[in-house]
C-alpha cells in the first residue's frame, strides 16, 4: 500500500507519526517530487512504480477534485470520500463516491468491479 499526497512530506510524516500509520504504507511519496502537482497523475504513477505493480490494478482513495482527477488520468479506480461538508459535486469522475471512510468495507470490490490481491504474508 502506498500514500500519494498533494500535501509537503514534513507535513505527510507528521500525520502519519501521530496517527501510528508510518509503518502502514511501503510507499510515501508527496507531488513535491515530481515536476507537477495533482491532477497532474506523476505522484500517482510514481507511487505504482514503487509499489512495482501497474497503475491499472491500483485502487486510489482520495478527498479532492484533483486527486479524482490524477487518479483517474493515471488509469486507476477511484475512490472519493469528499471531505465533510463538501458535496458529491465534482467527483463524478469517481469510480464510486462514499459519504465517509466508515463506508469503506469489502464490498468495494463490488461496487468497483475490482478484486484485492493478497498481499505475500497471506501466501
Amino acid at each position: 500500500m502506498a500514500l500519494a499526497s498533494s500535501s509537503p512530506m514534513r507535513l505527510t510524516q507528521a500525520v502519519l507519526s501521530m496517527g501510528g500509520l508510518t509503518d502502514r504504507f511501503a510507499a510515501v511519496l508527496t507531488a513535491e517530487d515530481e515536476a507537477h502537482g495533482k491532477p497532474d497523475p506523476a505522484v500517482y504513477l510514481s507511487a505504482a512504480r514503487r509499489l512495482g505493480v501497474m497503475a491499472e490494478r491500483c485502487l486510489a482513495v482520495e478527498d479532492s477534485i484533483h486527486g479524482v482527477r490524477a487518479a483517474k488520468e493515471a488509469g486507476m479506480v477511484c475512490v472519493a470520500v469528499p471531505a465533510r461538508g463538501v458535496g458529491d459535486e465534482g467527483f463524478e469522475e469517481a469510480d464510486l463516491v462514499l459519504e465517509s471512510l466508515d463506508r469503506f468495507d469489502d464490498r468495494i470490490w463490488t461496487a468497483t468491479g475490482t478484486m484485492p490481491v493478497p498481499s505475500s504474508s497471506e501466501d
